[in-house]
């Protein structure tokens, strides 16, 4: 059995014959228009392997294989069918009438187990639909019934020109070979083809030894149906018949469920392809493109993935998954520059997204691989600072809030951001910038927003009115603190001295 590369513990459902690389459904790329899946690396068309491999053994789901009838779909069809054949048999006032519904309904429980079969071969391991049961229900009464006539009438050539030991042979041979002949019914709905006694040993001996188990699983059932039979007796007889018709169709179901999953089972042996219902066929653009992203970094192709990662954030600028997956990437491949552009990414979305603890999260281990990062979104900066704030961690809040009236001017929170600020710099005893801090936040306070106009009134606080800040050294803090700015009152703010942290 095949795995797949990027998945060891995962059946391989894809091959490509051009770069000799086995995926699973996961790791396969996208759809051209014919509908055939391609390879991330080469584009060329993937050749399916089914998935033979992900199946478990058949005796495996017995308890699965007995509740597989117990559902709204097949339940009904059981109880419904065995109750009129019954009735029916028991009132035969109609004559000939009487005896075409009978075989209707006979043939509509075939039709139902025989869709249970196909329906398990493909791979969906739920019950068919009702409606399945009333389609072509007679047409294959009358194949299987022309089936038996063939096979009676080959075993009573062979008893009258050979031998009665042979004939009894060969009729001990089609009773085993009976569930090959009916799998491959199932798949071609021919007679004669279903009846080739070389392709049904052809296909016993593909399944091997569990073909015997599903042989003596069935002869088990046969003598249980029997045994009921026993013990429900004959004291009310339409109430039993009814009962041993739900019980014979009940195991008829199973039987052919068993068969089913067996063929699906080994598919790859037989040469029969299906895909399992637990797989999604139809994928989104996203997890086609996280697909591509995963097998080129698995590959060690690092610049292809992070070219890839930046086309997802504009591609899928709303899916959390890529933001989160880049920032993890570059931390995890210890690239400064890449850490602070894959950060910002992911701060800005956390920050639209109000998911604040994340903020800080992310914060703490990008500067662990980037101590003097700093990111560009102020409402993120303003968050980073306030919990730095209630952590007593004065020197890393100055860091964050320096220079943000430079950098976003217009920034609602500034007032606040200050306020940090200052109190930031009581706590590293730089109490005269302090003072000069909580002077600027009663200044930023002041400016209120105007109404708009035509034309809009300039900033008197905009980055070019304001003096470059000198910097120093906190006490106890390896940081490089820039000076706040104070500003007096009037229209127009000052120029303040530069402040030395000594």
């Amino acid at each position: 059995m095949a795995y797949c590369k990027y998945h060891p513990l995962v059946a391989a459902t894809y091959t490509c014959p051009h770069c000799s690389l086995n995926n699973c459904d996961q790791c396969s790329g996208e759809r051209d228009r014919h509908g055939n899946t391609l390879c991330h690396f080469c584009a060329q068309p993937l050749e399916s392997l089914g998935t033979s491999g992900s199946a478990e053994p058949f005796w495996r789901r017995l308890q699965e294989a007995f509740r597989y009838p117990l559902n709204r779909n097949a339940l009904p069809v059981i109880i419904g069918i065995s109750a009129f054949t019954t009735f029916l048999w028991a009132t035969p006032l109609l004559g000939i009438i009487t005896f075409i519904i009978y075989l209707a309904l006979i043939g509509a429980m075939l039709k139902y187990c025989f869709r249970c079969l196909e329906h398990t071969a493909e791979g969906e391991m739920s019950a068919p639909d009702i409606g399945d049961a009333y389609q072509s229900g007679l047409g294959l009464l009358l194949k299987l019934f022309l089936m038996f006539i063939i096979t009676t009438f080959a075993i009573g050539a062979v008893g009258a020109y050979v031998g009665t030991a042979i004939a009894g042979l060969l009729g001990i041979l089609t009773l085993v070979m009976l569930p090959a002949v009916i799998i491959r019914f199932a798949q071609s709905d021919e007679i004669f083809d279903s009846l080739n006694p070389i392709a049904a040993l052809q296909l016993i001996l593909a399944i091997g030894l569990p073909y015997g188990l599903l042989i003596v699983f069935m002869m088990i059932m046969m003598g249980s149906v029997g045994v009921i039979q026993q013990l429900i007796g004959d004291h009310f007889s339409i109430i039993s018949h009814v009962l041993q018709a739900i019980a014979s169709n009940y195991y008829l179901v199973v039987v052919f469920h068993l068969m089913g999953y067996m063929l699906f089972q080994y598919q790859e042996k037989i040469g029969y392809s299906a895909r399992a219902d637990n797989i999604t066929t139809t994928r989104s653009d996203e997890d086609i493109h996280a697909a591509k992203i995963d097998v080129n970094v698995k590959e060690g192709n690092y610049n292809t993935a992070v070219k890839l990662f930046e086309d997802a954030l504009k591609k899928f600028p709303n899916t959390p998954l890529f933001y989160q997956q880049f920032f993890d990437f570059s931390c995890n491949t210890k690239n400064k520059p890449l850490i602070r552009e894959s950060t910002n990414h992911y701060l800005n979305w956390l920050y639209k997204n109000r998911e604040y603890e994340k903020i800080v999260a992310a914060f703490a281990t990008a500067t662990r691989q980037c101590p003097d990062f700093i990111p560009d979104n102020p409402g993120a900066r303003l968050h980073l600072a306030k919990n730095c704030a209630t952590k007593g961690i004065p020197a890393t809040t100055v860091k964050l809030v320096n220079g943000m009236h430079k950098s976003f001017p217009n920034f609602e929170g500034l007032a606040e951001a200050y306020n940090l600020l200052a109190n930031a710099l009581d706590e590293l005893n730089k109490h005269p910038q302090a003072a000069k801090c909580r002077l600027m936040v009663e200044q930023l306070k002041k400016r209120t927003p105007k109404a708009p106009t035509q034309k809009p009134a300039a900033n008197p606080f905009a980055a070019k009115d304001i003096p470059p800040l000198a910097a120093g050294k906190a006490e106890n803090s390896d940081q490089v603190l820039a000076q706040p700015t104070s500003v007096e009152t009037g229209d127009q703010p000052k120029d303040l001295p530069p402040i030395e942290f000594k």
